[in-house]
């Protein structure tokens, strides 16, 4: 079951949906502000085939993460989430099927979207699915990316390499095969409902990128290179799928596909709060308009950070002892929503939200 969200629903789509894995939700409330525990979102940026978005959600609907919100753009006239309201979900999956044309994941051009980079700059995990997200920014392939680019520093991507069937002889890619160190709860190869894939991008990824699919069989003229991977670089967190996981064979692949997609972002999640939490944090009081304390067991180096909601930094703080509280002062913060986070060596180990008021 999903609820749609539209530009019209701003005010009632967040209320958390506290009977969603609840027991996960329980254990994972305890380390991180219990208002963005478990929640999904779906963001459909496909209005081109809208048969494979129908089939996706529905797949969706009929896994283990049955219950999430959904956002379709082409009925939001073409406005995409916000960053306030995106960042009150734990995992935004961003979804473009086969769409290459005019995508509002790239907000026009290849300078990413503001919104986007700030839900992911705050810590959370970011799926991007499509078959085409590359080349609606960059054409054909090859492509090499540098340092600053949302490819190279968000994705992970060094160079985007070649596209199936354009760079193939026309063949297309008739099968992925997963990765030597991917998890083996994702299938050891996908197939499709056709012999091959059309446009399936495949990259060179940085160091320290995680493969999970790559193309194949052996033999086939562009296999090895990544279709789908993780990185979690700088702590940004960010799943690619350069193609349609409406197009997998059967629809019980596509939801045995979908369960350990989002069973591998939420391990991810759940790793990085096991290796760096940060126990009992609060702020009080909240809303404030001259000094907020942030409560917690801070350490020796932790920074504290404020974004506002475009998620540009309005104020950094260095922690240079041990300490179970450590005081804001926000009078010189313009009245707004705006995010605290407290970075421990380079990794997000808590974001919360402030409210600053006149």
């Amino acid at each position: 079951m999903y609820r749609s969200v539209g530009i019209v629903q701003f005010d009632i789509f967040v209320k958390l949906n506290t009977m969603k894995k609840l027991i996960f939700s329980l254990i994972f409330c305890l380390l991180i502000d219990a208002s963005n525990a478990q929640k999904i979102l779906f963001v459909n940026d496909n209005d081109d085939i809208v048969a494979n978005s129908d089939t996706l959600i529905n797949s969706l609907g009929r896994s283990k993460y049955k219950t999430f919100d959904h956002y379709n753009i082409a009925d939001s006239a073409g406005i995409i989430p916000s960053a306030a309201l995106m960042i009150k979900y734990d995992i935004v999956i961003w979804y473009s099927s086969t769409d290459g044309v005019g995508l509002r994941f790239w907000n026009d051009s290849s300078a990413i979207n503001p919104n986007i980079k700030a839900f992911v700059d705050a810590g959370k995990s970011l799926w991007i699915i499509g078959q085409d997200v590359l080349y609606d920014a960059y054409g054909k392939a090859p492509m090499a990316f540098k340092p600053g680019d949302f490819t190279h520093d968000y994705m992970g991507i060094l160079v985007y390499e070649n596209q199936s069937k354009s760079d193939d002889g026309d063949l297309g890619v008739p099968q992925l095969d997963r990765s030597a160190n991917a998890p083996t709860n994702f299938a050891t190869k996908i197939d499709w409902v056709f012999s091959t894939l059309w446009y399936v991008d495949g990259c060179t990824l940085r160091n320290g990128v995680e493969s999970i699919y790559k193309m194949g069989p052996t033999g086939y003229i562009l296999a090895g290179y990544d279709a789908m991977f993780y990185s979690k670089l700088q702590n940004k967190k960010v799943m690619s799928t350069l193609f349609d996981p409406a197009l997998i064979k059967t629809p019980a692949q596509r939801v045995a596909f979908l369960n350990a997609s989002i069973e591998y972002l939420y391990d991810q999640m759940m790793a990085k709060v096991r290796e760096l939490s940060i126990t009992n944090l609060k702020i009080v009081p909240n809303p404030a308009n001259q000094i907020a304390v942030m409560f917690g067991d801070f350490q020796q180096g932790d920074e504290i950070v404020i974004y506002n909601a475009l998620g540009v930094m309005v104020k950094s703080i260095h922690i240079d002892n041990k300490a179970k509280n450590h005081s804001l002062n926000v009078q010189d913060i313009a009245t707004g929503q705006y995010f605290a986070q407290v970075m421990r060596n380079a990794s997000v180990i808590y974001t919360g939200k402030l409210t600053v008021q006149p």
